[in-house]
């Protein structure tokens, strides 16, 4: 888009409902797979998103750790990045876990969501005191089969298969958390 952003017309929340994912989806695809005949073309594409990335206010935890991710892969330095890793610190609930929205209870997608982003984007050190907390959150939450629970905000659009992962109508969002 002309403000830099990537879009996608899907709604399945967490993953797949606005830019910030989309966005940090294609920096990472053009980081990973550059077209060497359009170099310049996707370095002006890169510079908008970053533009766009460092502007742009999030509201989810998904956005906010997707920014954080985007805005590495566009390759903002890490005194760019520093406000965005102490922003994502903040948003830890005390217990030590995240919440994918302001208000709801915590699970292990936002969890683990997080603590990906601010280790490999934010450069957060595993032996940082936030998060170890977070990875023992998920150790004291995981269940006896290995999985995690995450509760499901989509609205379904496929059938479920209860018996390829647990935690029933929420199987997609548990898989993806426990991954």
């Amino acid at each position: 888009f002309p403000d830099g952003s990537f879009r996608s017309n899907s709604y399945r929340p967490p993953s797949e409902y606005g830019p910030f994912t989309t966005t940090a989806l294609a920096m990472r695809a053009i980081k990973l797979y550059p077209i060497p005949g359009r170099r310049e073309e996707f370095q002006e594409r890169v510079s908008r998103a970053k533009r766009w990335l460092l502007s742009a206010k999030p509201f989810s935890l998904e956005e906010r750790s997707m920014q954080l991710n985007g805005l590495a892969d566009a390759g903002a330095s890490a005194s760019e990045r520093a406000s965005f890793v102490k922003a994502l610190k903040s948003a830890q609930n005390q217990d030590g876990s995240w919440s994918q929205l302001p208000g709801v209870p915590a699970e292990a997608y936002a969890t683990g969501e997080a603590l990906y982003a601010l280790h490999l984007s934010g450069n957060v050190a595993i032996n940082d005191p936030s998060y170890q907390k977070g990875v023992q959150w998920l150790l004291r939450n995981q269940l006896a089969d290995g999985s995690w629970f995450a509760p499901t905000r989509a609205v379904p659009v496929q059938p479920h298969t209860f018996e390829s992962f647990p935690n029933g109508w929420h199987q997609f969002v548990s898989e993806a958390g426990s991954c």
